[in-house]
């Protein structure tokens, strides 16, 4: 029995309104402390998962680690060093899983006189490493170029080169998507959009390998404003 403002509380609503009240006692806040240089969160409604980070430097550093209701853990590293004078930036990860099987990448962004370039070479489980090499490009007049290149486990190798045109006055946009698979065969995809006075329409045509295509067609409209003044 459970009495407030001279009033008896059912049974099943004084227990509900007591486990409430002991909730709120003893919740869990979030807090913050350091040890060694790092400064650690622990989150309050997470309070297995634990974010390290340090900077020395130009480099920066995290490591979370959680750890689930059967005390496995998952770790995940991230050490990030920028060059200001070469105009670079490199971010290696590394995750563990709670099967104690591990995952890398190394990846470097290097800054170019019109655009940039991304290498990035990844590690799976197996010890199996595939690359990925992009380079992009800009005019300064809203067109962009862009190349993809992939090459898996195995060699086989997968290309992509997009050329993408922006006409923010005309509110025009265009992109022109030619691919190659790892098995050499080819396809594209056309894409066109035009803004319009209550909307806008895209239009996407898909080129598959043996020349069949699809298209598809959309068209959107802003809602208009139905209140009226009275």
């Amino acid at each position: 029995m459970l009495l407030i403002n001279n009033k008896i509380l059912p049974a099943s609503i004084a227990v509900a309104s007591i486990a409430l009240l002991v909730s709120l006692c003893v919740a869990p806040t979030a807090h913050a402390s350091s040890v060694a240089g790092f400064d650690i969160y622990d989150a309050a409604d997470t309070p297995t998962r634990r974010t390290t980070r340090k900077r020395d430097g130009n480099t920066t550093e995290r490591r979370t680690t959680a750890t689930d209701r059967q005390g496995r853990e998952r770790t995940s590293e991230r050490r990030r060093t920028v060059d200001r004078d070469n105009q670079s930036v490199r971010t290696e990860r590394e995750v563990t899983g709670r099967n104690g099987r591990s995952a890398s990448s190394d990846s470097t962004l290097q800054r170019t006189d019109d655009g940039f370039t991304r290498d990035t070479a990844a590690t799976g489980p197996n010890g199996r490493t595939a690359t990925r090499n992009s380079t992009v490009s800009a005019d300064g007049e809203g067109g962009v170029t862009r190349q993809r290149v992939t090459t898996g486990p195995n060699g086989g190798e997968r290309v992509r080169n997009d050329a993408i045109q922006r006409d923010a006055e005309n509110g025009t946009f265009s992109r022109q998507s030619d691919r190659t698979l790892a098995d050499g065969r080819t396809q594209s995809v056309d894409v066109s959009a035009q803004r319009t006075d209550n909307g806008a329409t895209r239009t996407a045509t898909l080129t598959r390998a043996d020349g069949t295509q699809v298209t598809r067609s959309q068209e959107v409209e802003r809602a208009k404003d139905t209140q009226s003044d009275e």
